[in-house]
């Protein structure tokens, strides 16, 4: 058998090969940000717990998202909202510049007197997905539950759509909400 003959078996898998590397390279080379799917949450309706005047910000050199406010009410089965007291809201996570989540948590803190929550941590998490879609749409958290006076009512993971988050479709720059961003706690 001629030289020629044994290579003709690698030279040919490698032609194979170079039309499927062309088109990776071409799809890697389109100038398209590498994009999350929403995770499309849909929460419960109860329990639910409502944040407001959350300011949420993305420092796209140091790849920290943090989203910070204020908790206003619970739904936990009943017809009317129950109030939470002092409540606040925090999410502080790292995402690489190409939307990938590392790692990040989740506290709520408050008061829930009619209930015999707190003062103290109502709800806390570790984040474990990350969802987005186009700039001006929702950015989507999912935490596994880890702590908190609320923590059986919500069970072992929780949900968080941020709305109004000033998201721009993507984590290569720095984005801020100024404070209007609002959010559905839930599972």
């Amino acid at each position: 058998m001629s030289q020629f003959a044994e290579a003709e078996g690698p030279l040919r898998r490698l032609g194979r090969l170079f039309p499927v590397a062309l088109m990776l390279l071409a799809f890697a080379l389109n100038g398209k940000p590498v994009q999350a799917a929403p995770l499309n949450l849909a929460l419960q309706a109860t329990p639910d717990i409502f944040s407001d005047f959350i300011d949420v910000s993305y420092d796209a050199a140091n790849q920290k998202f943090t989203a910070h406010g204020f908790v206003e009410h619970v739904r936990n089965g009943t017809d009317a909202p129950i109030p939470i007291i002092n409540g606040t809201f925090e999410i502080s996570a790292n995402i690489t510049n190409s939307g990938t989540i590392g790692s990040g948590t989740l506290t709520v803190t408050g008061e829930i007197p009619v209930l015999g929550n707190g003062p103290g941590t109502l709800l806390a998490g570790t984040v474990t997905q990350l969802g987005y879609g186009e700039s001006g749409g929702v950015v989507e958290l999912q935490f596994d539950t880890n702590g908190g006076s609320m923590a059986s009512n919500f069970g072992p993971m929780i949900g968080i759509i941020l709305g109004q988050s000033g998201f721009p479709g993507t984590f290569s720059g720095d984005f801020s909400s100024h404070s209007i961003a609002v959010a559905g706690i839930g599972w």
